[in-house]
């Protein structure tokens, strides 16, 4: 396996869209990196790029220790999994998954030998011969991988490898992809628009938003100390509680533009900000003498073990509190909100160009 270092990458398309801007990354030997932000961000202009299906305008990617911008795909010694798998109909999941070799000359007992150790590896064995079009989603994801696999390739590269997947089985495919990283050890560029996914598979997470990285970090690192009040409000589910107004004289009081008051953790300096404090930090009391906030409930989400509480503030800002499932609370009611200040965090606002 190797490192890949993107150094200032840019993108650009006719018409003067700037996809990818000056975007640097090192991804170490034998990590998980993900690529995540919303459509459009530039998360998969990025991933093409490093795969040499997207041409690089400027910048250096170095794949280990060759600089291979200007290299064919073929050159790049990487294997990609796909969104819609690529597969040939015509062929079984063994002769999908050796194909590429069989392109390239390698020896048939090579070729078998690969093959039956992936299959063992995803569990494909009963499956190898059985063609694309009897098989499920996870199935042929799982061929898809097993293609990837058997290249033993530098670096392993995933372009929403499971958004096609219902529900349950984007879950299964999730633990089933950290487990074939623990085993491989492999180095994984993986993109998604689905912040779980992220949360969940990454060992760092590089969020993008309009062609620009936003933070890079472990996913607690983005969780607990996001950069800006974008990467606070893209990582967590439900997203953080973002107030846009101004930190009062004294530092210690912040005021939003539909007049909630917030105690601050520590001095900021006077002047426009946005805070943002997550639903999970939020609690019932009946208790007014610490920090807290009257809000007036318009809907409650029962969700089994946790309930989500919509509500409204008197100034008519939308604020989520995540309760215990058992919370007696329903529509219609105002109620007091308790939270600790230590959880609230302050962001510059951001200037519009």
């Amino acid at each position: 396996m190797s490192t890949v270092s993107l150094r200032s990458i840019n993108r650009r398309y006719p018409g003067g869209t700037h996809a990818v801007q000056d975007v640097s990354l090192e991804v170490a030997d034998g990590e998980f990196m993900v690529l995540v932000g919303p459509s459009g961000c530039g998360k998969s202009t990025t991933l093409r790029m490093v795969a040499g299906l997207e041409p690089i305008d400027s910048g250096e990617l170095y794949i280990g220790e060759r600089e291979v911008s200007k290299l064919v795909p073929a050159e790049r010694d990487i294997a990609m999994v796909f969104q819609n798998y690529a597969l040939y109909p015509h062929m079984t999941a063994a002769e999908n998954m050796g194909f590429g070799l069989r392109v390239r000359g390698t020896p048939k007992a090579e070729i078998k030998k690969r093959v039956t150790e992936a299959a063992e590896l995803l569990e494909l064995g009963d499956l190898v011969d059985r063609k694309p079009g009897k098989m499920s989603g996870g199935q042929r994801q799982r061929v898809a991988i097993g293609r990837a696999i058997v290249r033993q390739p530098a670096a392993f590269l995933f372009d929403e490898p499971l958004s096609n997947l219902d529900a349950k089985l984007r879950a299964e495919m999730r633990a089933e992809l950290s487990k074939l990283h623990r085993r491989l050890g492999a180095t994984m560029l993986y993109v998604t628009h689905d912040q779980v996914e992220a949360m969940t598979l990454g060992d760092r997470i590089c969020l993008l938003r309009g062609g620009v990285i936003q933070q890079v970090g472990t996913p607690m690192e983005l969780y607990e100390r996001p950069a800006n009040a974008f990467v606070a409000r893209f990582i967590g589910t439900p997203p953080m509680n973002v107030w846009t107004g101004e930190v009062l004289a004294g530092g210690r009081r912040f005021r939003s533009t539909g007049g909630v008051e917030l105690a601050l953790p520590q001095n900021v300096s006077p002047g426009p900000a946005e805070v943002g404090l997550r639903p999970e930090h939020l609690s019932l009391t009946t208790v007014t003498d610490g920090p807290h906030l009257r809000v007036h409930v318009e809907l409650v989400e029962r969700m089994g073990a946790t309930s989500l509480l919509h509500a409204r503030t008197p100034g008519g800002e939308i604020i989520l509190a995540s309760m215990p499932g058992s919370m007696q609370v329903t529509e219609a009611e105002t109620v007091t909100l308790a939270y600790n200040p230590d959880h609230v965090r302050t962001f510059p606002v951001e200037v519009s160009s």
